[in-house]
């Protein structure tokens, strides 16, 4: 398998729409791993993973990681929309670096203003739907911690990549539309997160990035 694809999700609606462009757009061999509960992914079908306890995104995604089969391994959020040849553009970039360098490849994310409200600093460079090598993510020993819930899991990922002297990769023809519209299961169920996951990072790496003008500055 080239490629899988983590979608953690709730909301039957979105991952439909999610998944219909996932399979519509990447044009390479690719697995959909879903990770829900069992009733919405008896309503999904396809491969999936059991999370009734819908404890964390964080938990949910390593859940999913126990089941890749794929070379490579991305993380999408069911609010993602790939587009055309996304993964296959960011696959043939992050193919020609150094196998022994562990690579973190970070897409360009837009919305519907057309900036990219998810690429920004940590005082080093992070993605927000990461995607690594299966091998990478073994030598590198986390993807997205669960000492996280819901939020800074992505940068942490960054930063720990950085640690190791790896590299994340830009590949500005990759393509993923992403609107975060937060609705009122997703504040009652993340948002209440958001100041232990931020106070743990910044204990961690000693300093926190600010939000601005949607990108994140040191």
């Amino acid at each position: 398998m080239k490629l899988s694809i983590i979608l953690p999700t709730l909301r039957i609606d979105n991952a439909k729409r999610c998944i219909q462009a996932i399979n519509a757009n990447t044009y390479i061999e690719h697995e959909i791993i879903i990770v829900s509960t069992a009733e919405i992914l008896n309503c999904l079908g396809g491969v999936g993973v059991v999370d009734d306890k819908c404890i964390g995104t964080t938990y949910a995604i390593s859940n999913g990681l126990e089941k890749v089969s794929g070379e490579w391994v991305v993380t999408l959020s069911d609010d993602a929309i790939p587009c055309p040849h996304w993964v296959g553009h960011m696959i043939t970039i992050l193919d020609k670096q150094p196998k022994d360098k562990i690579v973190l490849g970070n897409f360009e994310v837009f919305d519907h203003t057309g900036t990219m409200p998810h690429i920004g600093y940590y005082g080093k460079q992070f993605s927000m739907f990461p995607i690594m090598r299966q091998e990478d993510i073994k030598k590198l020993g986390v993807y997205y911690s669960t000492d996280f819930n819901s939020f800074y899991s992505d940068p942490n990922l960054g930063m720990e990549v950085a640690k190791a002297h790896g590299e994340v990769i830009n590949v500005p023809t990759a393509k993923i539309y992403h609107v975060f519209n937060p609705d009122e299961m997703w504040k009652n169920s993340k948002a209440k997160y958001w100041e232990h996951d931020e106070l743990l990072f910044k204990e961690r790496w000693g300093y926190l990035g600010e939000w601005k003008n949607c990108e994140v500055i040191q």
